[in-house]
């Protein structure tokens, strides 16, 4: 790839200034910018990004200490981007090489995509094995078939993200809610 794709990473984020930096790592030189959403670290985070903005542009710090909460860290980094396509993973996250192309390239066709997760890689087996494979080995569904995506590796079109926005009353599964409320709204605007 010659230039980035017209994608912003959004990396949401809170007291992860440990793992902040491989997560940042895997994504050097792959996206058009990478917006950090610090929701009220007070473990140097902010000046953790602060520096690296310093060496690499494409990298932001977005304050969104106003209110706890993942919704309210997304819906912050949304409103950031600068591109029309977001796509989100967490702090204390590594994307594998072709994530940022691969969402891109899902994102030009379609509205909303999802990516796998492999939990065994950042994680001891009895940790990933605690957490439930099966939730991760395959597309998860709500009890009414409705696809979701998990907040830590999807992407949207930001114009999407934003007229849907992220419920900030949610405080456990915003990211399923967001998904099955993207899923209604898309099949509206298709019928």
């Amino acid at each position: 790839m010659s230039s980035p794709p017209s994608l912003s990473a959004i990396l949401i984020t809170f007291n992860e200034a440990h793992n902040l930096p491989d997560c940042l790592r895997g994504l050097q030189g792959w996206v058009q910018e990478v917006v950090v959403v610090d929701n009220g670290s007070t473990d140097g985070t902010a000046d953790l990004v602060r520096a690296r903005a310093l060496v690499d542009h494409r990298v932001r710090l977005v304050d969104a200490s106003t209110k706890s909460g993942e919704a309210h860290a997304r819906n912050e980094g949304v409103r950031a981007a600068r591109t029309p396509f977001v796509a989100f993973c967490d702090a204390d996250d590594v994307v594998a090489d072709g994530w940022v192309h691969a969402m891109w390239q899902g994102l030009v066709e379609h509205d909303f995509v999802v990516g796998p997760i492999e939990t065994y890689r950042l994680n001891p087996p009895w940790l990933a094995e605690m957490r439930g494979t099966a939730l991760f080995s395959r597309m998860p569904h709500t009890v009414n078939d409705i696809p979701f995506g998990h907040g830590c590796n999807f992407g949207v079109r930001r114009e999407v993200a934003a007229s849907i926005g992220f419920d900030e009353g949610v405080r456990i599964g915003a990211d399923a809610d967001f998904s099955v409320r993207a899923h209604l709204e898309i099949g509206r605007a298709h019928v």
